[in-house]
């Protein structure tokens, strides 16, 4: 995917001292908005690492980082067993000051759930509102995916949890293009952030994880 410099540091300037929700309508177009944001941070010089819950950045990295001299980006899977609580504290030692990306927020929630699930949603709420102060004091942007809850789906989270972030964000996917609109606060002109290339009309179809080989280690997708 290309990005210019321009483009990605037009992108990721607003949305460093917060923590963003990027909601998506399925795991096809979460796959092109990793691309997107790897390409960004790359050609931006900007480290990142991500809480790679499904394993979605690890099992198609040659998809995502396809066309990319270098990358600034590492992948953290969660350790089977270990817990849910103790792998984000594991992960936040790892980050380094980077950009922070968690993929993504249903994962996370449905983990939380199936260790204390009287207590899920108040240690959800209290990971965000970690989230938001390191974005704050450190001057970092930190993201978060999320899916958007259809009304059969009872499995993703529901619409207030996506504005536990600071910032809320719909991305839509289109040939060529991706387009990001804040749903409250206006970040960027007219509203909204729209990257084009108009020389790439492919889709990327996502490969699913097929196993979590080396889990709970820090893993360098370049």
């Amino acid at each position: 995917m290309s990005v210019s410099f321009r483009q990605a540091n037009d992108f990721l300037e607003p949305l460093r001292g917060k923590a963003s929700t990027l909601v998506v309508n399925g795991r096809s177009e979460n796959l092109s908005l990793a691309a997107f944001l790897c390409s960004c941070f790359s050609v931006a010089h900007e480290s990142c690492t991500v809480f790679d819950t499904d394993a979605l950045y690890a099992s198609n990295a040659p998809l995502i980082l396809d066309g990319l001299e270098k990358t600034e980006t590492s992948v953290f899977i969660p350790r089977l067993g270990r817990g849910i609580r103790h792998s984000i504290l594991d992960f936040l030692q790892v980050t380094d000051l980077s950009t922070i990306l968690f993929d993504n927020l249903n994962s996370l929630l449905r983990l939380f759930s199936a260790e204390d699930r009287n207590g899920a949603n108040r240690q959800f709420a209290f990971t965000m509102a970690i989230l938001s102060h390191i974005a704050k004091t450190n001057g970092l942007a930190v993201m978060a995916t999320a899916y958007r809850q259809s009304k059969r789906d009872k499995t993703t989270i529901r619409a207030p949890f996506y504005e536990l972030a600071d910032l809320t964000m719909n991305v839509e996917v289109k040939a060529g293009q991706i387009e990001f609109r804040c749903t409250k606060t206006s970040l960027w002109q007219d509203g909204h952030y729209v990257w084009t290339n108009p020389s790439d009309q492919k889709r990327i179809s996502p490969a699913r994880p097929t196993g979590r080989s080396a889990a709970g280690q820090e893993r360098d997708t370049g």
